[in-house]
């Protein structure tokens, strides 16, 4: 597919994001190449504080922005980026979370790279300097991930999702009956049916304006984090993608993983109330 001007849909889910959702939208307006997004699509998930009135406000301060707005009842992230799915114009497709950031070559530098490699249907972005390692080495250019790369660590986050929207017709939408980890739920069925491709560049900044990890959002309860993961492992395993020992590994793994995250989560709150 020849990527072109104004070609991207960008799809945000909202609630109660008054705190952050300017700064999320100026990260667009200073995109380098803000002529590659056809429309930002604000989904809102019932906000009950001043998210909306920020967002109509933005709008007549920025209307070169092509921001549409659509409220909906509270009915959860999944079924809010549905929505906009649903209502995307754009050849592709990028998500936006209401209180993470882009960096301003974001968009271009994804562009680019699609450009360059018309093969690829999923691709997404480092969010940390520290780079990714496979096999005991750091991820360092273009990399094609494999079923057992995502499996070990989720990843990418999906802020840095950008993917070509002609493949929801073979892998649908999301599971709006999950809340937890739904979104690698969902970009697994581009890796298992089409590719999903990682590039190991810092191109977005996320969880903004949280004091520590897990603060507050759906990474707060990690026993439904973990459920989620499992939910992952096992359909995955069901469906004849993964072998009855790799599953039997990945169980323990996520069970293991689970294990730290509570430590860790435990450590933190001590620490944050001294």
């Amino acid at each position: 597919m020849r990527v072109k001007k104004q070609n991207i849909s960008v799809i945000i889910p909202m609630y109660n994001a008054s705190d952050t959702i300017r700064k999320t939208l100026d990260s667009i307006k200073y995109q380098t190449k803000l002529e590659y997004i056809l429309e930002v699509i604000i989904i809102d998930d019932g906000s009950t504080d001043e998210s909306a009135n920020i967002v109509k406000e933005y709008c007549k301060e920025n209307p070169e922005i092509p921001i549409k707005y659509i409220f909906q009842k509270n009915s959860g992230v999944s079924v809010a980026r549905n929505k906009g799915l649903k209502n995307a114009k754009g050849d592709l497709i990028a998500f936006l979370d209401a209180d993470d950031i882009w960096m301003k070559n974001k968009i271009e530098r994804q562009v680019q790279v699609l450009k360059e490699n018309e093969e690829i249907i999923f691709l997404g972005t480092a969010h940390k300097d520290k780079p990714l390692k496979r096999n005991g080495k750091n991820i360092t250019s273009l990399y094609r991930a494999k079923l057992e790369d995502v499996l070990w660590s989720y990843f990418p986050v999906t802020p840095s999702v950008i993917f070509k929207r002609e493949a929801i017709r073979e892998v649908g939408y999301f599971d709006e009956k999950q809340s937890y980890c739904e979104d690698i739920n969902y970009y697994l069925r581009f890796l298992l049916k089409y590719n999903y491709y990682y590039l190991p560049e810092k191109l977005v900044q996320i969880d903004c304006g949280k004091k520590f990890m897990r603060e507050k959002g759906l990474t707060s309860n990690i026993r439904m984090m973990h459920r989620g993961e499992m939910k992952n492992l096992t359909e995955v395993y069901e469906n004849g993608y993964l072998s009855l020992p790799k599953y039997v590994f990945f169980f323990w793994f996520t069970e293991m993983k689970y294990f730290r995250r509570c430590i860790i989560t435990f450590i933190s709150r001590i620490k944050n109330r001294r």
